[in-house]
């Protein structure tokens, strides 16, 4: 089996697992009043650089706090199936009514972005993410769409010359092609901010916290954003149940 192959039947299998549980909850006939309550549980939105070990320190973070990791991968499957579009939108509470608005935080959106039938899926899985459970996102811009109030939004960077030595290591490639490759990705990110948000995403004033993993080790990043996490939202609370499915996640950056 290749790679690709493996990483899309590993997200897949991820997604599905979280859909059941969720509607195994959704079906329960009691539920306590402050979680019907709640839109929007507590999260963490993680943009970074790649090669800059986003994925590690997400991975770290799910460890400790038990939050499910979900990175482009997860929330892309989650908007492009439509088994599990339909499936997202059963999910979400029919006494919500607006319920997506009432969610996602107004932003200045770049040009079409609500046009962009791909965007509009993509607003769906992370907003019913976030009505679902604790989590962790790596990407896709869920930070610029989220309450800013109930969660933290984190950018991760690294010299270049770092980042592109540690994705040759991680992908087997020489110098050349890795800074073929990283500078092809950072552009590919870009775009998508700027597409679908109209921002670029070194704007630091658009995040909580900004890291330089230049001078952290990916122990210290997360315990640092958990730090900062549990000053900024004092709700927080360590989820074990879900702590087990980290290690099931698709490898990734």
């Amino acid at each position: 089996m290749d790679r690709a192959r493996f990483r899309d039947e590993g997200t897949a299998r991820v997604a599905e697992r979280r859909l059941r549980q969720w509607e195994i909850h959704t079906s329960q006939e009691h539920a306590s009043a402050q979680e019907e309550a709640a839109l929007v549980h507590p999260y963490i939105a993680i943009s970074r650089s790649v090669g800059s070990g986003g994925r590690t320190v997400a991975d770290l973070l799910s460890q400790t706090l038990g939050w499910d990791v979900f990175d482009k991968e997860i929330v892309e499957h989650m908007a492009a199936d439509d088994g599990v579009r339909r499936r997202l939108y059963h999910l979400m509470d029919e006494r919500r009514d607006n319920w997506l608005d009432a969610i996602l935080r107004p932003i200045a959106l770049g040009p079409g972005a609500l046009r962009n039938d791909y965007f509009r899926r993509l607003r769906l899985a992370i907003a019913t993410i976030a009505s679902q459970a604790n989590a962790i996102f790596l990407g896709r811009g869920a930070g610029l769409l989220l309450p800013p109030e109930l969660g933290l939004h984190v950018r991760l960077i690294a010299d270049r010359e770092q980042r592109i030595a540690a994705y040759a290591a991680r992908q087997n490639l020489d110098t050349l092609k890795a800074t073929a490759e990283v500078d092809r990705i950072d552009r590919e990110r870009e775009q998508f901010l700027t597409g679908h948000f109209g921002s670029v995403r070194d704007e630091a004033e658009r995040y909580d916290l900004v890291v330089n993993m230049s001078n952290f080790t990916a122990t210290q990043a997360a315990d640092l954003i958990e730090s900062l996490l549990r000053q900024r939202v004092p709700l927080v609370q360590t989820d074990q149940t879900t702590a087990q499915a980290a290690p099931d996640a698709p490898p990734g950056e």
